[in-house]
């Protein structure tokens, strides 16, 4: 019995193997500011690098992560004074996703589905001073996502996605002043739209 169980091991562990890769992966992101009390913040163009690590069993279902360096545009305005910079975080991004096995394409093309959670610390963090209101908004060093979108996998080495990203938590934080009128949200979340590239070894 023993040998039976290991010799499907062996069998599972062979079949599965050309599936587990390696690679390089990067994207650029369009953000979208979603507030319904905070004025005056608003993303721009960011982009992220890093490394990306992907795992497909022979019917299709894997998971894929990565630990990523993300830059993300920062403008804030108040009606009084405008100011602009840049925030930095490292970005973990773990899905569940689905390759659909097409056995006339399947060494060309693959498309794929995926779906999971991406949470992001910052690097560095920063205020914003509201000269309107007197307060400070300091932004979240941690960030929690839901990532869901498509891709297709190209001769087994290049992969192309498209993902929504919405963010579950709010981005900032704000003063004592806020605080009281606001009960410590500031309603302020971000949405991302992004196009990756992969290349895996």
């Amino acid at each position: 019995m023993k040998k039976i169980i290991f010799t499907l091991a062996l069998c599972i562990l062979a079949a599965t193997a050309t599936a587990q890769k390696l690679g390089i992966t990067g994207n650029i992101a369009f953000d979208r500011a979603q507030t319904t009390i905070l004025q005056g913040i608003s993303p721009s163009l960011g982009w992220s690098l890093g490394l990306k690590f992907r795992y497909v069993s022979a019917v299709g279902l894997g998971f894929d992560a990565a630990a990523k360096y993300t830059s993300e545009g920062r403008s804030y305005s108040d009606g009084m004074t405008g100011s602009s910079t840049r925030a930095s975080f490292i970005s973990i991004p773990v899905n569940l996703r689905y390759d659909l096995q097409i056995p006339a394409i399947s060494g060309m093309a693959t498309p794929f589905v995926f779906v999971g959670p991406e949470f992001s610390w910052a690097v560095d963090g920063h205020e914003w001073y509201n000269t309107a209101s007197k307060d400070i908004f300091e932004e979240n060093k941690t960030i929690w996502n839901l990532n869901f979108g498509f891709g297709v996998l190209l001769s087994k080495r290049f992969e192309i996605t498209y993902n929504y990203t919405m963010q579950t938590n709010d981005r900032f934080s704000g003063g004592a002043l806020w605080d009281a009128i606001t009960h410590g949200s500031t309603g302020l979340k971000t949405s991302s739209n992004k196009i990756g590239l992969t290349y895996y070894f």
